[in-house]
């Protein structure tokens, strides 16, 4: 141990090094972990490797391989203390975690692998434990904070001052809609500090929804002697204050004569509020041409003097539309959000949700060839495996019979319910967090689902029918939920497979000629795709006494 200590100690003091991770990859080989030496040596191969290389293809599905079979175990280590994380090189450097916390704790997570970049999406008011931990981040190249909220701005002042985050080439300090930003002041000095010459990506002041970087500070950017190496930049909302547009003539013309622009690849004009005079030198600045994408999503032309009513949103004035269109790769009108949570515009590694998302996914594979037998069998092994035999077997004995004669009475309803003019497709929707609930409903568009995804908003329905509840699995569910910790619950991915199988035999015991969907928060998995009615052999095999055949009773 203390001999792979010293591996791992090499690794954090040289983390540009490939040396002393080929070095520990070798240890691990010899004490018989392949598996880990061989992804350590493939990802360094990788870093090397040019996007057209011949050898390429092949790595990176060894790669993907081995990612999917141990990326949550290699993990395990840091517990809940980081949220989401990405392997480069072997080993985990980019992490997303609570920066609102003891130095201890940031030293902890940083004791464990060459973390390179750290993004916090929290709502984030205290940041001493950050300024105490500076001394840690020599290495850091990237720091990302996404709800910045009721902070004390010396302590922001005296983190973009310190030598510790000169390596950094990104910078996001974005804010919580309600809450206070930092002072231009500190945002002024910091960019004309030395420490910024690193910097890639830059994104300040900026909330998302109605405030970005003033004019003081954008003057701050494009005059700065540091910032030539910018190839990302976050503007949207650029001059706002608040529901008004400060944004001036002024400031335009000088971000168009700023050096320090002249390399950009990506910039973020989401939300901008300018006059057209200002759009008119917008389209002047020199580099605009060799940007590859633009965000101009809700970006608008409002009217002096006040600048706060809009008068047209850009991409509803063709001649401007046009304009920026010609001029850029990509012109983005409809990318609403930037932000870790809208997945596109920002770095995605994996998370503790993903794995058991990733076997929740993985009953389609059933639902697909109506195996629901095999459905049950196969997570009912898996809850044995994660949650143990007592669980296990305290879930057979659930009264799934009862709960799926429910089932089978709620959809003859909805089926009986359904109608050329209005009600087209049957969900069954779920609440596993209240009572195991399920209800029924109608709704008037097929959202033609072919494989199981997340459902976070949805159409109402033309009409609800209750259905059942099995209080018994909510009491379950409660201590056992799906997403929680860093280990995938067994005991809801069985409770969920015997619901899902429950329900597949009720579809398959009625002739319904309409898309019938199962949803349960987490996922929506299609049961029937509006086919026609089945055999009248596999009727027999589904109706009667094995509509409620329970395989574990």
């Amino acid at each position: 141990m203390k001999n792979g200590q010293s591996h791992l100690q090499a690794i954090l003091d040289s983390p540009d090094d490939d040396a002393p991770r080929l070095a520990y990859a070798n240890r691990l080989k010899r004490s018989g972990d392949a598996d880990r030496a061989e992804f350590i040596r493939i990802q360094c191969a990788l870093d090397k490797l040019s996007p057209q290389a011949k050898g390429r293809p092949a790595l990176e599905a060894r790669e993907k391989e081995l990612l999917d079979q141990y990326g949550w175990d290699w993990a395990k280590e840091f517990g809940t203390s980081i949220s989401e994380w990405v392997y480069r090189r072997g080993f985990i450097e980019r992490v997303q975690m609570r920066l609102e916390t003891p130095a201890e704790e940031i030293r902890a997570v940083l004791s464990k692998s060459p973390i390179r970049h750290i993004r916090d999406t929290g709502q984030c008011c205290e940041l001493k434990g950050v300024v105490e931990a500076l001394p840690l981040f020599d290495n850091l190249t990237g720091l990302e904070f996404w709800g910045l909220y009721a902070f004390d701005n010396s302590l922001v002042a005296k983190m973009l001052a310190s030598r510790h985050l000169r390596k950094l080439r990104t910078l996001i300090l974005h804010h919580d809609r309600n809450g206070n930003l930092v002072q231009e002041k500190v945002l002024v000095e910091a960019m004309a500090s030395p420490y910024r010459s690193n910097l890639v990506e830059l994104g300040v002041n900026i909330d998302g929804c109605w405030r970005g970087p003033s004019n003081r500070i954008l003057v701050a950017m494009a005059q700065s002697p540091y910032l030539k190496k910018l190839r990302k930049l976050h503007l949207s909302y650029a001059g706002n204050k608040g529901n008004r547009s400060r944004m001036n003539l002024k400031t335009a013309r000088i971000l168009g004569k700023s050096r320090n622009f002249r390399r950009l690849e990506e910039m973020d004009l989401g939300g901008a509020s300018f006059p057209l005079e200002v759009w008119d030198e917008v389209l002047k600045w020199p580099w605009l041409s060799g940007l590859k994408w633009l965000r101009l999503h809700y970006a608008r032309q409002v009217k002096a003097p006040d600048h706060f009513y809009t008068v047209a949103r850009l991409e509803e004035l063709v001649s401007y539309r046009e304009a920026f269109e010609t001029h850029v790769d990509k012109v983005d009108w409809s990318t609403e959000f930037v932000s870790p949570w809208d997945g596109k515009t920002c770095w995605r590694g994996l998370t503790w949700q993903d794995q058991p998302k990733r076997l929740l996914f993985g009953m389609n594979r059933f639902v697909r060839s109506r195996d629901y037998a095999g459905l049950e069998s196969e997570y009912r092994r898996l809850c044995k495996k994660l949650a143990g035999q007592r669980l296990t077997k305290e879930i057979d004995a659930l009264p799934f019979q009862p709960f799926e004669k429910g089932l089978l009475k709620g959809l003859k309803q909805a089926v009986t319910g359904l109608g050329p003019k209005k009600a087209r497709t049957i969900y069954l929707r779920l609440r596993p967090d209240i009572r195991w609930a399920a209800e029924f409903h109608l709704q008037a568009n097929d959202p033609q689902i072919t494989e199981p995804q997340e459902e976070f908003s949805y159409e109402g329905p033309v009409k609800k029918i209750s259905g059942p509840r099995l209080i018994q699995a909510a009491k379950i569910y409660a201590k056992h939920p799906i997403y929680s910790g860093t280990e995938p619950s067994g005991a809801a991915l069985y409770l969920l497979a015997r619901t899902i199988a429950a329900f597949g035999r009720c579809v398959q015991a009625l002739p319904v000629a309409a898309s019938v969907y199962f949803s349960c928060m987490y996922s929506v998995f299609c049961l029937n795709r509006g086919e026609a009615p089945i055999s009248d052999n596999n009727k027999q095999q589904s109706a009667g006494s094995h509509v409620i055949l329970n395989p574990h009773s």
